[in-house]
This record gives structure tokens, sequence and C-alpha cells, in this order.
């Protein structure tokens, strides 16, 4: 077994090694935890995952492990002794949505929903599965990419969220390490939102209220994502087996809900964006 240390604040660690069984070089890319950023220690604050390398050649798979901390994060690659190279890789800040995407896909449903009705109902029941899910893909990708958008566009931004952002609120710091968490603060923060669970909109709503963003009513779409799980993770299926249908005016009501949301809160940041801050809006 290999350990290699990495900077938690990095986004992927990419592996170049040679393979054991055929001596071919070979390069794996592998995502990094974050932190557990409500944990008080550095102890408590490691989160693990478990991936594999594969070498293409030969088709052999080997086990990795990614543990990542406040302070340090290490992988350990079991079964390879021979590592060529490593290296850490950031993410930049460049997220962005235009809100035209989804009205450029908006109208492709439309075309696509005339073009599935002349066929025949199992093909019909597929189609409108796929784009039942592809619809609060679209809605996660949009929460997502607006949130860490403005957050990660100026270091005021950062630094509002920061200060208002609960579970960084009840983090406490050693004074040894305030300054190490500074230096840190804008990848730390990147972190936290990228592992975010954009479908879990109940959490995602208190989220966006830190911006003063509201994202309005979730209940249809709360349980339009319970769907979409059921689409994509049981074959259709709720948990108790039974299928799920899916039908022409089902679609047509998911993506109405899903573009009132977006063009909502595409509004109240262009209002925010226009502010130049986050405004305080009475409670």
């Amino acid at each position: 077994m290999l350990t290699l240390e990495y900077n938690p604040t990095a986004s992927f660690v990419e592996i170049v090694f040679r393979c054991p069984k055929c001596d071919s070089v070979c390069t794996a890319q592998l995502g990094v935890p974050a932190p557990d950023f409500t944990a008080e220690t550095h102890h408590d604050s490691v989160n693990v995952e478990y991936d594999e390398c594969y070498c293409e050649k030969c088709d052999s798979s080997f086990s990795v492990e990614l543990s990542t901390g406040f302070y340090g994060g290490m992988c350990e690659l079991f079964d390879v002794e021979d590592v060529l190279d490593f290296k850490e890789i950031y993410e930049t800040n460049d997220y962005t949505y235009d809100r035209e995407l989804f009205d450029e896909c908006y109208g492709e449903i439309g075309r696509l929903l005339e073009i599935i009705d002349p066929l025949d109902a199992q093909s019909k029941e597929v189609l409108y599965r796929l784009l039942y899910a592809n619809i609060i893909t679209r809605m996660e990708t949009f929460l997502a990419d607006t949130l860490k958008s403005y957050v990660l566009s100026s270091e005021k931004n950062t630094r509002f969220f920061t200060e208002n952002y609960k579970p960084f609120k009840k983090e406490l710091v050693s004074l040894s390490d305030i300054y190490k968490r500074v230096d840190n603060q804008p990848s730390c923060v990147r972190q936290v939102l990228d592992s975010l669970m954009y479908h879990d909109l109940p959490k995602i709503k208190q989220i966006y209220k830190v911006l003063n963003i509201d994202i309005g009513d979730i209940g249809d779409l709360a349980k339009a994502v319970i769907i979409r799980h059921d689409i994509v993770h049981r074959n259709g299926k709720d948990k108790e087996g039974t299928p799920r249908a899916i039908t022409r005016t089902m679609v047509e009501e998911l993506a109405s809900k899903v573009a009132s949301l977006i063009y909502d809160v595409s509004n109240q940041m262009a209002f925010v964006d226009t502010l130049g801050e986050v405004p305080e809006f009475p409670e």
C-alpha cells in the first residue's frame, strides 16, 4: 500500500502509476471528498471515500481510499508500488448559469413531446420518464451554479456567506489554526458548495435564504425529486415496487414549475447583482 498526501482544498488528485499486472502506465483522476465543516477538530472533520483506479490495457482495478480533514488529505493506493506522478487539481470559480439555456430546453421539451405523441405506449412511457428526470437535473444545475456563481464571485460575497451560513457559525477554531483557516477560506467555501446535494430542496431553500433569496413553494418540486430518484435508481418504480406512471401532462406541469422557479430566482439574483450587495429584507 502506498500513502500519498494532498492539500484538502484540492478538487481532484491525479495519479500516474505503473500497473503491477501488465507494466503499462495508467492515469486516474479522483474526486477529493470535502471535510466535515461542522466538526470542531481535524480528527472529527475527516471524511473518507473509496474509489478505484483502472488499467485500460489489462482491465485490472486497484482500490483507493481518500481521507480529507481540515488540515490535510491522504490517498492510500492498494496493490500498487510504482507511482510515477501525483498531483492536485483545483477547480476555478467559473460558475455561471444562463437562464436562456433553460428557455431553449423548455422549448425543446415541447417539440420533443410532439414527436413522442404518435409513438406506441411503451416508447412513450420510457421517453416521458427520461424527460421528467432531465428537467429535475436542469433545476439542480441551475440552483448549484447560481449559488456558486454569486458566493464565489468576490471576496465580499464569500465573506458574507461565511459569516451567515449556520454550520460555519458553529465552528470552533484554535488560535494556532486561525491563519490556516483564513488562507483556505475561499477553497473551503467552494468545497462546501460543491458537496451540497442540490436535490435536497428544503436544505437548499434555507441556504438561499442566507442571500435573502426565496425560491418559493417547493412542495410539488420536492415530490417530483422523489419521483426522479425512482426513475433513475429504481427503474421507474417506487420503494414498494409499484411502477411510476409518467404522462405528458406531468412532464409539462413539471417543466412549467421549474421554469417559474428559475425565472423567479434569476430575477431576485439580478436585483442583488444590481444593488451590489445582499439586501437586508425584514423578517
